[in-house]
């Protein structure tokens, strides 16, 4: 079991606070509105899921409640596919099998589902669990979840799978594209074998994509400051990279990266191409950004964009 490391520094440790930490985050101006006295009719048409951000809660929550307001009208998920990012992580793809214990309580991980990718995918994607602990991509997706589901009265316990991914950043590059063997589509196959098995058992299966945006200036090794015109340009380029990622074309995604070699440094790149991979035809138009904002540290010229986005079929 892995301790959540972060309560008392990025949000209340402390369940009560917590929870009103995060109701408010929907009164917000600009945020996503809570739903008429916390509860409402549920919807699951179409809807598989969300794009979180997991810049640290300080800085920004109003992206976080646009990016979870799909959530407080589909009905509970029995298992949450989790897709972090790997900031210390050695490896492309990186599984862990232990749970979760935050100020909110445990959370257990689908261990039929781990066992069952166990024999789909290479030893190597389980040979960095150091990477999982403090991984804050994961940590704040779980505080969500779970938060939300209190809020809303739900006592029905899920379990999740937690994936490190990396920047596929031997493609980028090398100016290739994924072949059809490459671990990208297996390990997209394996997820998407045990989504489908896990719905045929009667239980719904939703996922978290949680990822920030660009990292831009000398704190992140750029030789240059930001400054305003530099914003603008990066929310333009963001812009065409999430409409290419609204059609499902991983090709197209990644061969906009290589244009630059990703200089901007995004972060989602490996996460949005599983999801392009594993929901396959049916990934066109189903990634539906919704929010987006910037996050700038004048005193050294730096800064970090993130989003948010429903992962739904209209």
């Amino acid at each position: 079991m892995i301790r959540a490391s972060l309560g008392g520094i990025c949000y209340p440790a402390e369940k009560p606070k917590l929870l009103r930490f995060v109701r408010d985050w929907f009164d917000q101006p600009q945020s996503a509105p809570w739903m008429a006295n916390g509860t409402g009719p549920e919807s699951d048409v179409g809807f598989k899921g969300v794009v979180s951000p997991h810049i640290d809660f300080r800085v920004n929550t109003s992206v976080y409640a646009q990016a979870f307001a799909p959530w407080l009208m589909a009905p509970p998920a029995d298992k949450v596919l989790i897709l972090g990012v790997g900031h210390r992580s050695r490896i492309e793809w990186s599984l862990d099998g232990r749970g979760y214990e935050t100020p909110l309580g445990k959370v257990a991980t689908d261990k039929s589902g781990l066992r069952m990718l166990a024999k789909k995918v290479p030893k190597e994607f389980w040979s960095d669990s150091r990477a999982h602990v403090g991984e804050h991509s994961i940590e704040f997706s779980l505080i969500c979840l779970q938060a939300l589901r209190s809020l809303r009265g739900i006592k029905k316990p899920f379990t999740f799978i937690p994936v490190l991914c990396g920047g596929l950043f031997h493609y980028l590059e090398a100016d290739q594209l994924p072949e059809a063997e490459a671990p990208l589509y297996q390990f997209a196959a394996a997820l998407r074998e045990w989504w489908r098995s896990a719905e045929a058992a009667g239980e719904r299966v939703e996922l978290v994509v949680s990822i920030d945006g660009c990292h831009m200036g000398p704190r992140f090794g750029h030789p240059y400051s930001v400054d305003e015109p530099c914003l603008a340009d990066c929310a333009r380029w963001e812009e065409e990279l999430w409409r290419i990622a609204a059609t499902g074309d991983i090709n197209a995604f990644l061969r906009f990266l290589q244009q630059d070699g990703n200089q901007r440094y995004f972060d989602g790149v490996g996460a949005l191409a599983l999801v392009m991979a594993m929901f396959g035809k049916e990934s066109a138009g189903l990634i539906q950004r919704s929010g987006y904002a910037q996050w700038f540290e004048k005193r050294d010229g730096s800064a970090v964009t993130f989003s948010s986005a429903a992962v739904a079929h209209r």
